[in-house]
């Protein structure tokens, strides 16, 4: 209902609904995209503009136009996840420049299929 998905899940297969995170969001978006280019099927190409609205506009417009890393349950940005731990290579702090630019790829591969 958020336009999104849940991020985490253990190897019990226990979820964790306490996260919510951009980076397994952008690479379901791509997942997505590439499942509407090998099927031609639009329910893919149709779920990939839910997560590219949801992260690179809506979400991005709390950021002051950055998709950030991390948010809380309710989808609000946490400025503070990871602060303090540079060392946390997986679920780094802030936001990452790289992202950006995949989020822009994916929103460019959606507009070449729906212009």
């Amino acid at each position: 209902d958020k336009g999104a998905y849940l991020d985490t899940i253990s190897a019990e297969g226990v979820v964790d609904n306490s996260y919510r995170g951009q980076n397994s969001n952008m690479h379901m978006c791509e997942a997505l995209i590439a499942a509407f280019e090998a099927t031609g099927e639009q329910r893919y190409l149709d779920r990939a503009e839910v997560l590219a609205e949801t992260f690179a506009s809506k979400l991005a417009a709390k950021g002051g136009g950055f998709v950030w890393e991390h948010y809380t349950v309710d989808f609000e940005i946490d400025w503070e996840y990871n602060k303090n731990d540079p060392s946390n290579i997986y679920r780094p702090w802030g936001f990452q420049p790289g992202h950006q630019i995949e989020w822009a790829k994916n929103l460019l591969n959606i507009h070449r299929h729906r212009p």
